[in-house]
Parts: structure tokens; C-alpha cells; sequence
């Protein structure tokens, strides 16, 4: 039981020493990951795996 706060404690630490670099990193992809062409390729994907088990 000791073993999983450990660990938790420790993760937690981690992120938050990484927390500024993360931000980063999303906010650079963002414009990418909300784009119309992202978003288009997702639901197309889905759409067309539908239309197969249909």
C-alpha cells in the first residue's frame, strides 16, 4: 500500500516539474490538434469504419 503512494507521490512530482514544458508543448500543438482538416480526418475515419460493420 506504502508502495502505491510512493509512486503516486512520485508521478506527481514529475508532473509538476514537467508542467511548464507540457503546457507548452500543447498549446504549440493545439492549432493542430482543433483544426477543420484534423477534425474532418477523425469523423471521416469514423464514418467510413461504420459504413464497413454496417
Amino acid at each position: 500500500m506504502f508502495a502505491l503512494l510512493w509512486q503516486s507521490l512520485r508521478r506527481q512530482r514529475q508532473l509538476t516539474r514537467r508542467f511548464d514544458e507540457m503546457r507548452k508543448v500543447y498549446r504549440a500543438a493545439l492549432p493542430v490538434l482543433s483544426s477543420k482538416q484534423k477534425w474532418e480526418t477523425v469523423l471521416f475515419t469514423v464514418e467510413n469504419q461504420e459504413r464497413r460493420h454496417a
